[in-house]
């Protein structure tokens, strides 16, 4: 029989039970209080205070590290607003991209003609002849015949004005742009009979997702601009991938145990310390051929309609079968 027992339960919530459950008395010192610092070893205090040291450079590092992201995000904010915008805001981002891209006269005609009345196209690029109009649309669903066919009205409209006939319109659609870029459909972003009409018009179709993959491109792979400027010159749909890609085949088969891929050349030629590009959904990927092989023999050239193998840095699953190959061709120093 206990004899006092407010002194027993005093006991046990002041010594027994911090002992026997520490975490349910996290401020419960009993005899840790050797390790405070005035009664810690000298060695020891000193390896807490290096620990103290790098806990507080980690710290500085991670904000500095945190606030160049902060200045990268800030400064390349257009290339997730083309993504993501309408309106005034999408074409004052795309104006942003061109420029990016090295256009040096990129016009917004709303702010350069703000006292007309009529409606004209969003964007003039006026670096040198053909001068390029520019229609920058978002929509949440896929683009009318309305949306793709409304530049080529402003293409003769300045014709007229301008008393020239090198001009071109490109229509540039930021599609189904609630939808994060990944999960939308671009094998139907534009209707075979839209592209016709684009290619009998003269006239370009481009998404904002084309434009976005090529700049991160170069900026990943360090192209020179100008192979993606190149290609808002062209009619129908715009290509995918920039100027200096040459197409030469098709990835036929991985063989797992070799990292081989075979590739069905269908165009051009391929050597021996060639360098190689791909298009995935999310981007781009460049490597250097180091070996090629036709019929498990070395060799140095492949040509159509040859099946050869390459050696890749890629995974089978990264490298789907029927992925286009390309060759990345060289570019004089001038160009980059």
């Amino acid at each position: 029989m206990v004899s006092n027992k407010e002194d027993a339960v005093i006991d046990l919530i002041q010594n027994v039970l911090p002992e026997i459950l520490p975490r349910l008395f996290p401020y419960h010192e009993g005899g840790r209080w050797v390790h405070r610092a005035e009664y810690e070893h000298p060695e020891i205090l000193e390896h807490k205070a290096a620990q103290s040291e790098v806990r507080q450079r980690a710290n500085d590092e991670v904000l500095r590290i945190e606030q160049e992201i902060k200045a990268e995000r800030e400064r390349l904010s257009f290339l997730h607003g083309i993504l993501t915008k309408s309106d005034n805001d999408l074409v004052k981002d795309v104006k942003k991209a061109l420029e990016f891209i090295g256009f040096r006269q990129v016009v917004d005609v709303d702010e350069a003609e703000a006292n007309e009345t009529n409606k004209q196209e969003d964007l003039q690029i006026l670096d040198k002849s053909p001068s390029l109009l520019l229609e920058v649309k978002g929509v949440t669903g896929l683009p009318t015949e309305r949306d793709t066919l409304q530049v080529t009205k402003f293409v003769l409209r300045r014709m007229r004005e301008w008393e020239r006939t090198d001009v071109i319109g490109v229509s540039l659609i930021n599609h189904q742009r609630n939808l994060p870029a990944l999960d939308r459909d671009y094998g139907s972003a534009f209707t075979t009979q839209q592209i016709k009409d684009a290619e009998l018009n003269r006239t370009g179709l481009m998404t904002t997702w084309d434009l976005f993959r090529l700049i991160r491109g170069m900026m990943q792979w360090e192209w020179p601009a100008e192979t993606i400027r190149d290609l808002f010159f062209g009619h129908g749909r715009l290509p995918l991938v920039p100027s200096h890609y040459i197409a030469v085949g098709t990835v036929a088969h991985y063989w797992t145990e070799n990292a081989v891929i075979s590739i069905d050349m269908v165009a051009d030629t391929l050597h021996v310390t060639d360098r190689v590009g791909y298009l995935f959904a999310d981007g781009f990927f460049e490597e250097e051929v180091v070996s090629l092989e036709l019929d498990r023999n070395p060799l140095q050239e492949a040509r159509p309609p040859q099946r050869i193998g390459m050696k890749t840095t890629l995974a089978r699953s990264e490298i789907p079968v029927g992925t286009m190959v390309f060759r990345v061709a060289e570019l004089d120093k001038a160009q980059r």
